[in-house]
């Protein structure tokens, strides 16, 4: 070897390191981060899972809705690390092309926990399938169908088109993860929705919850579906026969805490388990437009909830007949016992239809 002859190559090797580097310099954003109000408000339903709720549903709820997705098999892997998620599923848009069987549906989340984010970063840089976007903020693989933003320590920002034919690994790798103008186009709608998760952390906005049903939102588990009877009752149900529902819903939210007992009585773990191995205590509200409404429309809810829980929850009997209560603008109701498995099997239903 000529002498001198290496500095050309650590050079070359040190401005590599700089350029990847400075995708992985952590964002300047408020602390704590409420990750609800970091979400887009126009999703169709939204849900919030602890540590514990996190081992019960993601598991069965990914493996239901998109266990052929490349997508599926990379997010199981994060959320092995993830202490607190929130993620808002919207239905599939039509430019987005025919989804995929057992593609994961559209989403938006953020990611809480103990993330390696500079060096995840770093070696994401440098695989062929993700593309550091023109912002610099974020990486964006066709091949996933994902964009990821490691914001800083503890935090990962993350959008899912839900649309088109994933990528094969292989014959992907090969031809070059986004080089034709199909994968082009799904790389910029994959882009401008991560990086619009990423402008709303370091100037959030309201909480997509509205502030009254603030103190039911620090269970294990917490969904929000605003006007259910229009979105999601579409998705569920059809167009035709949700214009049939004509009840003014703002909005309803399930509240649930993860019980310390089984079924059968004994221990559940803590941190998360078999999802049959542990049930969960709900609260569900039906937010209204005023207290006239609430009162109004309470027997209209009491029906309505009758006819989703059979569809959504049928091995939970109890479930048709609970009873519902007036808290003001709200029609609520508590005390129901649900196992973790027909909660993931009725989130797969709504995540699937949704699509």
């Amino acid at each position: 070897m000529k002498p001198g002859s290496s500095g050309p190559r650590i050079a070359a090797s040190a401005v590599l390191a700089l350029l990847l580097a400075s995708c992985a310099a952590p964002l300047r954003y408020a602390k704590p981060v409420d990750p609800m109000a970091v979400l887009p408000p126009d999703a169709a339903i939204y849900l919030k899972l602890g540590r514990g709720a996190l081992g019960d549903l993601a598991p069965p709820l990914l493996d239901s809705v998109g266990s052929a997705a490349p997508s599926s098999r990379y997010l199981k892997s994060m959320l092995g690390k993830t202490e607190t998620a929130a993620v808002a599923v919207f239905p599939s848009s039509r430019e987005a092309g025919p989804a995929s069987p057992g593609g994961l549906p559209r989403f938006e989340a953020v990611l809480m926990g103990d993330y390696p984010y500079r060096s995840a970063t770093l070696a994401l840089g440098q695989d062929r399938q993700w593309k550091k976007d023109a912002r610099g903020r974020a990486l964006v693989s066709t091949a996933q169908g994902l964009g990821l933003s490691f914001a800083g320590r503890g935090i990962v920002l993350v959008a899912s088109d839900g649309g088109g034919r994933p990528v094969d690994d292989d014959a992907g790798a090969a031809r070059g993860a986004g080089s034709g103008p199909a994968d082009a186009g799904r790389g910029a709608s994959i882009e401008a929705a991560v990086e619009a998760l990423v402008d709303r952390l370091l100037v959030p906005g309201a909480s997509v919850i509205p502030p009254g049903l603030s103190a039911l939102c620090d269970g294990d588990i917490v969904i929000w579906a605003p006007d259910p009877f229009g979105k999601l009752a579409a998705s569920l149900l059809g167009g035709e026969a949700a214009e049939d529902i004509d009840i003014p819903v703002e909005g309803v939210l399930l509240s649930a805490r993860r019980s310390a007992e089984s079924p059968a009585g004994g221990a559940a773990s803590a941190a998360g388990g078999p999802a049959s191995a542990a049930f969960y205590e709900l609260t569900i509200v039906f937010l209204m437009r005023n207290e006239e409404d609430a009162r109004t429309f309470r027997p209209a809810i009491r029906l309505a909830w009758y006819g989703l829980s059979r569809s959504l929850l049928p091995g939970e009997a109890e479930a048709a007949s609970l009873r519902f209560e007036l808290s003001g603008e709200a029609v609520a109701a508590s005390g129901l016992r649900v196992k973790a498995s027909s909660l993931a099997s009725a989130l797969s239903t709504v995540a699937r239809k949704a699509r």
